[in-house]
């Protein structure tokens, strides 16, 4: 648990492009409501390789959004069977699994769908919110932090010594 807490401390600390930090999150929340075995994730695993992105904030991302995706489950039911039902998407559906490698990527399951839709909704404010809410605290909250009492107990304990080995 400390190392993870260190972990999330590095990556807010460094000085990685705050965009960069936001699109590894919103990789993981897409990666997280995909099923393990479908050719989709692994073309976004592909993806998070050879684009910069912090693979550290991927990772706790992921996880973490993994926890929030099993929780969901009935509203990505809800929102996929309610695409995938709609009347005027039907011949959308259908001429979609008639290219070939589409209908390995199980868009036809509901959840599936749903987490897909609601990933690519998230988008957007991930990209304008993380960056600012990171950049803000750079510039306002850890200066602050950083002159408490607080952090120098902690950088007298074993947290701080394993958030410098990283």
């Amino acid at each position: 648990m400390l190392t993870l807490l260190a972990q999330v401390l590095k990556i807010l600390n460094d000085d990685n492009n705050p965009y960069q930090i936001a699109l590894a999150i919103w990789f993981g929340l897409l990666v997280a409501f995909l099923d393990m075995m479908n050719p989709l994730m692994w073309f976004v695993l592909l993806i998070v390789c050879l684009v910069r992105v912090n693979l550290s904030a991927f990772l706790l991302a992921w996880g973490g959004f993994e926890l929030l995706a099993m929780a969901m489950v009935p509203v990505l039911d809800d929102l996929g069977y309610s695409l995938l039902t709609h009347p005027s998407l039907v011949d959308f559906w259908k001429s979609l699994h008639q290219i070939a490698g589409v209908p390995m990527m199980q868009l036809g399951y509901t959840v599936i769908t749903g987490g897909i839709v609601f990933a690519i909704v998230a988008l957007l404010p991930f990209i304008f919110l993380i960056p600012w809410l990171i950049k803000r605290y750079r510039t306002q909250l850890m200066p602050w932090v950083e002159k408490t009492r607080l952090v120098a107990v902690l950088k007298s304990s074993k947290i701080y010594q394993i958030y410098q080995n990283l």
